[in-house]
């Protein structure tokens, strides 16, 4: 399996195993944000198998992935976050 490619940041050898062992427990919001760059190219998968949706039930929030810019960032709190918040 080919892991890295041309295009590989710090963010991208993040592995889910590496999050939870930080944070498990520690996290008190509903809503997680992450860089695009953590996951595997067009997937929701981690370097180590894990999938978005399996890290979200083990730290029991809600996570948002969002590109590595400051404006994805910003619309991502304002459509994903706030927005649900209203709801």
């Amino acid at each position: 399996m080919n892991f890295f490619g041309e295009k590989i940041t710090v963010s991208g050898l993040i592995t889910a195993g590496d999050i939870i062992k930080q944070l498990k427990g520690r996290i008190k919001e509903k809503y997680t944000l992450i860089s695009s760059n953590m996951l595997k190219a067009y997937e929701d998968v981690f370097l180590d198998d894990i999938t978005v949706g399996e890290l979200e039930r083990v730290l029991e929030t809600r996570i948002i992935v969002c590109k590595y810019t400051g404006e994805d960032f910003v619309m991502k709190i304002t459509d994903e976050v706030i927005e649900c918040q209203n709801q």
